[in-house]
């Protein structure tokens, strides 16, 4: 029972609990033994200082005799030791003897000390017991090396300081110190002289455009003041000078031939003349036949070539839905057979058939489809080498069509969603992605957008993936496609509620499609009409011609200015670089301009930007808008014109808008932010450009209608049209007098050009804004009227350009095409003398 007691103990003791308790028991126990023991100490320690305060210890001046120089310093140390412990028991002897007998005889021989002491010459040893001090020393020395050191005797008491020494010698120079810590900076010095100047440095190739930046803060209008009191009547002024010479008439009729003038001297030689085409060959053989032996030639396959081609590339384009006929005409001996191929060696659609090759020199197509798109060959054989071919490449322009395989995608919230697109286009098209509320979606982490599978040249499809979908998420997105022909847009709706979602699902096909569909297949012929008969080769009207001609430049009537004014400005466009989307509409025609006249930074004309839409609704206002982010964003703010504008060629330019209205041969100026006489009364606004005219379809431009084009650089306003002889007239104006300053009357025919436009001083010409490369071959230079050598290329995104101005503020061509503004930069071959 014992031992079963005790293991119970041992096992509660070992619990953890029980081991911790007593482990505070026993620091609690040795605290209180710590503060007790302390208490202890603490008591004795102030007893003692009261005892020590009460009794204080008094001091005994005990003689020392002066230590003989013969005795060793130990010797000297135990004699010292023993004749003091002597002394003390001889004082306090004397001090009892005294007390006990007070009367002493003055000078008896036994007496041990005088009246006023004790005598030093003697050492009592007891009460009754005394020997001389000079005996018992010589006792001591004679017995030193026997009796045993005393104790150290108590030291005496410092003795006074001894004279100073000698100054000691001088020490030698010690080693260098480290060096110390750098001192506080001086004072600045003066200025130092400007240094010349250094060499100019080369032009860099030009970079790729750069993002637009972020818009820069917009100031608030002030409030309108209040109208001030009106004044009083003012005194009658003095008669007014005779006025000035009214506007100059019409141009008059024209007048009869005049006699034929004297032979003129003999024009320059003419450039040399292109090589010929190649000759022919030919073999000669001898044919055997049942007539005997007959001579015969051979003649190997070539093609012929009816009328020149349109383009170095023999390109073909043409709508879908059209018929076509490609023709390919080859002679030889004996007659060549023509076959058509496409050269991937993919199959031609034939109706409900399908084709490896087309037999005969013409290739016809009733119904023209984007299954037709390809790079095709005729090649002439006849048995003769070598064989002939030619190549043409069709391409079959149509409009974005979009396929979409789910239209309602159900998604649960925090997961990825994916939406996809088939696009098919020609010319390729633009595409991005919108929400329902048409908020164009951007690349970032949430949305995800991909275009991959290109293919055929028109196919295309285009992804979007939502990584994370939460309740905003949910409703319409769009996938829009758009070209020169027409936008598309493709509709999915994203939810995660099941029932709504199978309503949806019940009501609508998943598979649905968007934009017009490709035509349906039609049987085609070989020949649909007989041959036509083909007029002879027709001259082709090359752009070299018009380098090569005699440019002059006439005086223009009712201009009375003879003097080439001083262009602040000159230099030359070296490069045209890719454009920059900066915004889109949705009309064909119009334009888009920033005010270039140059301010301080912060002036709010900056950054706002105007537009004008050419259609019937819009042609009498002006849009303003006050930033880029507005541009892109915004509908803008509609600006009253007093008359409706024409064509597409305006300009703002310090602070007005200057325009040619429709139906006069003039130039308007209209104020945007003042209300000057100008705008109330038109004075000095208006002003009329001579040999103008207009409501005919003599237009500036081709696959255009402006009569006039305003144009602005570094040197000012600069105003181009044309006269009915065809040439083309620059005028350039004052912007505030609203007068001629100088007119050129230039004897190229602007029908040859899609668009003008003048940078630096030079007048250049684009030759079309339809093709896919917009191209520059003709530059004139205005202050020295002569021709300049220029070859400017750069791509036509759109090739539908109706607009093109120059802002020499950015170095950049303002463009529309199409409804897409674009900004193209410049670059100068030098830099611009002048210019800012």
């Amino acid at each position: 029972m014992n031992s079963k007691s005790a293991l119970l103990v041992q096992r509660w003791m070992l619990q953890p609990r029980v081991l911790l308790i007593l482990i505070l028991l026993q620091f609690i126990i040795q605290f209180f033994t710590s503060i007790y023991l302390y208490k202890y100490v603490t008591n004795v320690e102030s007893d003692l200082r009261l005892v020590k305060s009460q009794y204080p210890l008094e001091t005994v001046a005990l003689p020392r005799r002066r230590r003989s120089s013969a005795l060793p310093i130990g010797e000297d140390n135990a004699v010292s030791d023993i004749t003091s412990r002597i002394r003390e028991d001889k004082e306090i002897q004397g001090t009892k003897k005294v007390t006990a007998s007070p009367i002493m005889v003055s000078g008896s021989a036994s007496s041990p000390t005088a009246a006023g002491g004790q005598d030093p010459s003697w050492v009592w040893l007891n009460a009754d017991t005394r020997i001389q001090f000079d005996a018992i020393e010589n006792f001591c020395r004679s017995s030193a090396k026997y009796c045993p050191p005393g104790l150290p005797g108590a030291p005496g008491n410092p003795g006074p300081p001894g004279e100073p020494g000698l100054p000691g010698i001088q020490g030698l120079v010690g080693p260098k110190g480290p060096p110390g810590q750098p001192g506080h900076p001086g004072i600045r010095g003066p200025k130092g002289d400007i240094g010349p100047p250094g060499f100019d440095g080369r032009d860099g190739v030009p970079g790729e455009p750069g993002l637009d930046g972020i818009p820069g803060r917009s100031g608030m209008d002030g409030t309108p003041g209040t109208n001030g009191k009106p004044g009083m009547n003012g005194s009658p002024g003095s008669p007014g000078r005779n006025g000035t010479d009214g506007r100059p008439g019409q141009m008059g009729p024209q007048g009869p031939p005049g006699p034929r003038g004297d032979v003129g001297p003999v024009g320059r030689p003419g450039i040399p003349g292109k090589d010929g085409t190649p000759g022919i060959q030919a073999y000669k053989v001898n044919i055997n036949d049942h007539h005997g032996i007959q001579e015969s030639i051979l003649i190997p396959p070539s093609i012929v070539e009816i009328v020149p081609s349109l383009n170095a590339s023999d390109v073909i384009s043409v709508q879908e839905g059209n018929n076509i006929r490609l023709r390919c005409a080859a002679s030889g001996k004996p007659q060549p057979v023509i076959q058509w191929t496409k050269i991937d060696g993919s199959t031609i659609p034939m109706g409900t058939w399908h084709v490896s090759s087309i037999m005969g020199h013409t290739f016809n197509i009733s119904v023209i489809t984007r299954e037709h798109m390809g790079d095709y060959v005729c090649n002439a054989n006849n048995g003769i080498s070598p064989a002939s071919s030619k190549k043409f490449r069709l391409q079959v322009r149509f409009p974005p069509f979009i396929r979409i395989r789910n239209k309602v995608v159900i998604v649960r919230n925090q997961n990825p969603a994916m939406l996809e697109c088939e696009v098919e286009a020609f010319p390729e098209p633009v595409v991005h992605w919108e929400r329902g509320d048409g908020r164009r979606l951007k690349m970032s982490d949430k949305y995800r957008t991909e275009v991959y599978d290109r293919r055929d040249n028109y196919k295309l499809k285009m992804k979007l993936r939502i990584t994370r979908v939460t309740s905003s998420d949910h409703g319409t997105y769009y996938c829009v496609a758009k070209n020169e022909l027409d936008i598309t847009k493709g509709t999915f709706i994203v939810n995660d509620d099941l029932k709504s979602a199978e309503k949806l699902k019940l009501g609508n096909d998943q598979h649905v499609t968007y934009g017009h569909p490709m035509p349906p297949s039609v049987d085609q012929e070989q020949e649909l009409c007989s041959p036509q008969e083909t007029c002879t080769t027709c001259p082709k009207c090359t752009y070299a011609g018009i380098l090569d001609a005699h440019v002059h430049v006439y005086p223009l009537r009712g201009i009375n200015t003879t003097r080439i004014p001083q262009l602040l400005a000159e230099g030359m466009i070296e490069a045209v670089g890719k454009p920059v989307l900066k915004g889109s509409m949705d009309d064909y025609y119009g334009s888009w301009m920033h005010d270039a006249f140059s301010r301080h930074p912060h002036d709010v004309m900056s950054d706002k930007l105007f537009v004008t839409r050419n259609n019937t609704r819009d042609m009498s206002y002006i849009y303003e808008f006050k930033s880029k982010e507005h541009f892109k964003n915004d509908t803008g703010l509609p600006i009253k014109l007093p008359y409706a504008f024409q064509g597409n060629g305006h300009v703002v330019y310090n602070k007005s808008f200057f325009y040619n209205p429709q139906n006069r041969a003039t130039v308007f100026r209209f104020d945007l932010y003042s209300e000057s006489d100008c705008n109330r009364h038109f004075v000095n606004c208006e002003i009329e450009l001579p040999g103008l005219q207009v409501n005919t379809k003599n237009y500036l431009y081709t696959h255009n209608f402006t009569y006039v084009d305003f144009n602005v650089d570094e040197n000012g306003l600069w105003v181009i049209y044309g006269l009915a002889s065809n040439n083309t007239v620059v005028v350039k104006i004052d912007p505030v007098k609203m007068m001629i300053q100088y007119a050129w009357n230039i004897s190229i025919d602007h029908h040859r050009f899609g668009e003008m436009f003048i940078a630096g001083g030079v007048l250049y010409a684009i030759h079309s804004v339809t093709e896919e490369t917009m191209k520059i071959r003709f530059a004139f230079d205005l202050s020295r009227n002569t021709i300049r050598d220029v070859s400017l290329s750069f791509t036509n995104p759109y090739h539908k350009t109706t607009a093109v101005s120059y802002n020499h503020k950015t170095k950049e061509l303002y463009t529309w095409n199409k409804g897409n503004q674009l900004a193209y930069p410049v670059k100068y071959r030098d830099e611009l003398v002048g210019g800012n």
